[in-house]
């Protein structure tokens, strides 16, 4: 019996581990294969791809994000090819099981939950050969946990499947030959399974406790993404440093064992951080980690009903002191929570964006199936029935207001999370809206949503000249000049000078002298610049560096700042 999983990814640079897990798992035993795909992918495409594999059984990792995607390929595949077996497994179907089953008769079976053991089992009972019917008959006298199905309109389901407590019996779920293709995309891993806390907007919290894999295993798959130099690894484990002692020892073995080249991306719980793992982090090279750290709100009535026992004031403390490290940190907000209303979430906005994390992700909640957070109907939530289940609006926040934080998401996109220039930002929101980042945001997006600049996409060109244009009009074009120009010429080295340039002088002759004499300025580069300005030819630099002076204005003294492009992107002073 051949068997097909199908992985539908949001993005080509993502990978899927599920797929991966559950073949690994039983590779030795049943001939299983799998391929990705992207929700970008035609679905004719794709349903070609599937009908070519010719499997008996066919099995698709469902998830929020793609639910629409899979339904279509199902639907198809299930005309062309109307004797096989058709299984789902994944977070998107399995807290809604009957109601997923009814929608798409399709569907054969939903394996629930942690998918490897039941995935064994279904296998293994599939071996028969015997027809649909008669596998869903057997399967009534001597049900699998956690599978489901539906049989002449009766819903079936075996008990709820426990989760796996020792994670050293999963094989590790990339081969050496994928490490080598894979290298240059996202790769997953986890670590660990459960999380020890009960967020209401999330389906780990229905799961108690959290399974650990043994670290020496861990240290042994590590070695082998470090001897591969794969880009990035992310961890998927919810929360990577529930155990101080054991998240310490995985930091130092990755330092220890260091390839130069693979960055690591935790979720973490940043109050959790104890002195001695600060301390340690403050060693860590830049690139090697990044964090991710889930705020969502900085309200104390809003964290209470999520059931978030977290201090911001811890949280600010710890995020300060991860700002002194080479750590990037992904700070996360959810609009749409309850209690927190429009103007209150602006403060937790603000509250954040204070710490000036690298990243700040402005997202919005979501009814995911399974989650508490969906029994909670006294806080009035309306949702969108179609994925994402966005809410709509709630007693708190209006659907018109959630708008306006969409646009405010986007802004934040494109000028400070993507860099186009987030230290002009953080300036802006301090010198002239006195820490009121919110409130600039908010003002840009309605100056811009008047000319309908949100219904395309722009050019990082384009979002400088409105960001003058702003700025213009509310400070005047001397200080818009000098803030814009700045964020200009820090981001690459300029084709084409804007129109908007009018006092900031370019100096290419004194670029060419200074080049010709670079023990000017070596010793005000950083150690890793310097080392690689001086891989290459200092007149060779030319084409990559540009000499620029700003004049003197009422918020600025005259300045003249070297920028070096090619693979260091920064601005040096020069006195």
């Amino acid at each position: 019996m051949k068997t097909f999983l199908a992985a539908v990814n949001s993005k080509f640079i993502h990978t899927a581990l599920a797929v991966r897990s559950l073949s690994a798992f039983v590779k030795d035993r049943f001939e299983v294969s799998y391929a990705e795909y992207t929700i970008n992918n035609e679905p004719e495409k794709v349903v070609g791809h599937l009908y070519e594999q010719q499997a008996d059984i066919y099995g698709f990792s469902v998830y929020i994000f793609n639910v629409d995607f899979v339904r279509r390929l199902i639907r198809t595949l299930r005309l062309l090819w109307p004797d096989c077996i058709i299984f789902v497994g994944g977070p998107e179907v399995s807290y809604h099981c009957r109601e997923f089953l009814v929608s798409e008769p399709a569907v054969d079976f939903i394996l629930s939950g942690e998918g490897e053991q039941t995935f064994s089992e279904f296998l293994s009972a599939v071996q028969s050969g015997d027809s649909r019917s008669a596998l869903k008959k057997r399967l009534r006298e001597t049900p699998i946990a956690g599978i489901h199905f539906l049989e002449n309109g009766e819903y079936f389901c075996g008990q709820q499947r426990a989760g796996i407590c020792d994670l050293s019996v999963l094989p590790f779920p990339y081969s050496d030959e994928e490490l080598i293709q894979l290298k240059d995309r996202i790769l997953y891993y986890e670590g660990s399974r459960g999380c020890p806390f009960h967020c209401s907007y999330c389906m780990s919290s229905v799961e108690g406790g959290v399974r650990a894999m043994p670290l020496e295993r861990v240290f042994e798959d590590l070695n082998r993404f470090l001897s591969a130099r794969v880009r990035q690894v992310k961890w998927v484990d919810r929360t990577f440093n529930f155990d101080r002692k054991r998240a310490l020892a995985i930091w130092k073995y990755l330092c220890q064992n260091d390839n130069g080249v693979t960055n690591f991306h935790f979720e973490i719980s940043a109050w959790l951080l104890d002195s001695e793992s600060l301390d340690f982090l403050k060693t860590v090279r830049p690139g090697l980690f990044q964090f991710e750290v889930g705020v969502q709100s900085t309200y104390e009535p809003t964290l209470s009903a999520i059931s978030r026992s977290v201090s911001f004031e811890r949280l600010r403390e710890v995020l300060s002191a991860l700002s002194g490290t080479n750590i990037p940190v992904h700070a996360d907000l959810i609009a749409g929570l309850p209690f927190e209303t429009y103007q209150r979430f602006g403060i937790s906005f603000n509250d954040v964006l204070q710490l000036s994390p690298d990243c700040l992700q402005l997202g919005f909640l979501k009814m995911l199936h399974g989650a508490p957070i969906e029994l909670q109907t006294q806080h009035g939530y309306v949702v969108n029935p179609e994925p994402p289940y966005e809410v709509l609006y709630n007693r708190y926040i209006s659907y018109p207001q959630l708008q306006k934080l969409k646009q405010i998401e986007a802004l934040l996109e494109w000028y400070y999370n993507s860099h186009l220039c987030p230290r002009e930002i953080l300036w802006i929101g301090q010198k002239w809206f006195h820490q009121d980042y919110f409130s600039f945001f908010e003002q840009l997006s309605s100056f811009l949503s008047e000319s309908g600049f949100f219904d395309v996409s722009h050019r990082p060109a384009e979002l400088f000249d409105v960001l003058y244009a702003f700025l213009s009009k509310h400070f005047g074009a001397s200080a818009a000049e000098q803030v814009v120009g700045r964020a200009y010429f820090s981001y690459e080295k300029a084709s084409v000078i804007p129109c908007w340039i009018q006092t900031i002088r370019i100096e290419r002759d004194a670029l060419v002298e200074l080049l010709k004499q670079p023990e000017q300025f070596l010793d005000l580069l950083d150690p890793a610049d310097r080392t690689r300005f001086l891989q290459m030819e200092s007149k060779k630099w030319f084409r990559h560096a540009e000499l620029v002076i700003y004049p003197a204005t009422e918020d600025f003294s005259e300045e003249k700042i070297l920028y070096l492009y090619k693979d260091i992107k920064k601005g040096y002073h020069i006195i």
